[in-house]
């Protein structure tokens, strides 16, 4: 399947994901206020993401595959200038919706824009949020274009789903449980995620979903916010316990599910991790001495809402 072919089965894909969402309602107070005070960001992917964007009042902020909108509203409800692209026009049309029962339509600008087609301004952001995003595009040309478009010292957070063991992932596959996903959509792998991390300065990365992934055993998970106290208590065990495996033993990273990253932007051309390093590195030094970046094919974007607890 080349380019076009794929473009179009996402499209297709997120057209008809778009036609499932129903009834819009205004995301409730008391969930603004959870993702303003991401208490839990060490246990939780979601609140990982808003316990990095703090203080964005006032800030210009890109949420890359913006989806329905879910992050976009409480961004731009917590006081940023948020620019929302997609490139499903069905997914916009969605996410302007939630934007107007929210109240905040003139803080969000929508864009339905392919990025390597039509490159975001450089410079003009202060944060910019991948959220279950990257999974789906070409890292090598979306990356560094999503970096360019911050401003000098700008923040990218990104949440993403991985599959470093080829073993679990086969588990996982053969689980029955509902994995309706996108044609082009598959986790990131090691050498994806070190991309990532290598076009960044300050990189930081934390894995999550090692027990957590048991969290698709408990139906009501995205409705502990009001309610369900057996399957809250139950989720902040699993991801309590992930916590304090993944830091004992570190190496259990490679069966997570799922890795969060946040890094700046660069302070000029050359100055990412890699570009470093081969600055440091001795020209004696053999040609495998830096890492390995890899970056697959891939269509555009679905951004999953942050909802109840994992």
């Amino acid at each position: 399947m080349d380019r076009d072919d794929r473009l179009k089965s996402e499209l297709a894909f997120q057209a008809d994901r778009a036609s499932r969402i129903g009834r819009i309602h205004p995301t409730p107070g008391h969930v603004v206020e959870r993702y303003r005070e991401a208490r839990y960001g060490r246990l939780f992917p979601a609140e990982f993401l808003f316990a990095h964007l703090k203080d964005i009042r006032d800030t210009e902020v890109l949420d890359f595959g913006c989806g329905d909108g879910a992050v976009s509203v409480i961004m731009a409800r917590l006081g940023a200038r948020v620019t929302a692209a997609d490139i499903s026009p069905e997914l916009i049309d969605v996410a302007r919706q939630r934007a107007e029962v929210n109240g905040v339509a003139d803080r969000i600008h929508f864009i339905e824009r392919d990025i390597t087609a039509a490159p975001l301004r450089a410079n003009q952001f202060d944060f910019a949020v991948c959220n279950l995003v990257l999974h789906h595009v070409d890292l090598r040309s979306v990356v560094p274009l999503i970096v360019a478009s911050l401003k000098p010292d700008g923040t990218v957070v990104v949440v993403e789903p991985i599959a470093f063991s080829p073993w679990l992932q086969r588990v996982r596959d053969r689980v029955p449980v509902d994995k309706r996903a996108s044609p082009g959509e598959r986790p990131l792998s090691e050498d994806e995620v070190n991309f990532v991390v290598n076009e960044l300065v300050g990189p930081e990365r934390t894995y999550f979903n090692l027990l957590g992934r048991l969290r698709r055993l408990f139906p009501n998970r995205h409705k502990t916010d009001t309610g369900y106290s057996v399957t809250r208590a139950c989720l902040f065990l699993l991801y309590g316990l992930d916590r304090l495996l993944l830091t004992v033993f570190p190496g259990l990273q490679k069966f997570c599910g799922s890795v969060a990253i946040v890094g700046k932007k660069p302070a000029a051309v050359g100055d990412t991790a890699v570009d470093r390093l081969r600055r440091d590195t001795p020209a004696t030094a053999p040609t495998g001495a830096s890492p390995s970046l890899a970056g697959p094919a891939g269509a555009a974007a679905w951004n999953a809402a942050p909802r109840g607890h994992g």
